[in-house]
């Protein structure tokens, strides 16, 4: 791995993500200054740092080393990139450039620099590969749960049949146990009493609605299908 690679990699490692605000928290955490200048008011900047008169006219940003500090000026006018700016001037300074006297070279690493910077920190922001399986688990398991709910509700909300939609007629004609007031369906010709959901009589138009009683009293046999009440208490 060469240099500029390593050195991005590293810097993106403390820097979690690649905001201007955690820039400059790493700047200052390794003793590193910055100072915003103002191009057309720099007296009492050129004061402090002499050296800085080379480069003020002309540069957005630049590096100076004063004793043991290392100082990264910004032209206030360029403030929009201070991000870029801030870390372009720390790949020239972690790359060891002479930043006196800069060749071409030292620029198009300290760019690759910081462009690595910014895809280090995307990547980490983004979910690992390994962490996919686990989450295609969960997924899963919370199709299967809803699909098993889905069946529950439709097996509960099913139609009654036999036995259980009798019941529902006492309940809805009489007191529960009451079958005489029960209401069930003949025909004229048929020998058989139904419940009024039975698919022989729903959709016929000659049918009778009597009681349970009645119905018994002329003779009528509960239906094999339906399965209606077949005795009157």
């Amino acid at each position: 791995m060469d240099i500029v690679r390593r050195k991005a990699k590293d810097v993106a490692r403390e820097l979690g993500a690649a905001t201007t605000e955690s820039v400059k928290n790493y700047l200052e955490k390794n003793r590193f200054k910055v100072y915003i200048f103002d191009q057309n008011d720099c007296c009492e900047f050129l004061e402090l740092y002499p050296a800085a008169k080379n480069y003020i006219r002309w540069r957005e940003a630049f590096s100076l080393r004063m004793g043991w500090d290392v100082i990264i000026c910004v032209n206030k006018d360029h403030l929009a990139d201070l991000r870029h700016l801030l870390l372009h001037e720390l790949g020239h300074i972690l790359l060891g450039h002479d930043i006196e006297s800069l060749m071409d070279q030292d620029e198009t690493d300290a760019e690759r620099f910081t462009m690595l910077v910014f895809k280090y920190c995307q990547a980490k922001s983004l979910t690992p590969i390994r962490h996919w399986p686990a989450a295609a688990a969960i997924a899963g398991a919370c199709v299967v749960f809803c699909i098993a709910w889905v069946l529950y509700g439709t097996i509960s909300a099913a139609p009654a049949t036999g036995a259980s939609r009798s019941a529902g007629i006492q309940a809805e004609n009489g007191q529960p146990g009451d079958l005489t007031a029960a209401e069930v369906l003949i025909t004229a010709t048929g020998d058989k009493y139904h419940l009024p959901d039975c698919q022989y009589v729903k959709d016929r138009a000659s049918v009778t609605t009597v009681s349970l009683t009645e119905a018994l009293r002329l003779g009528k046999e509960p239906c094999k299908v339906c399965r209606p009440p077949e005795v009157a208490e």
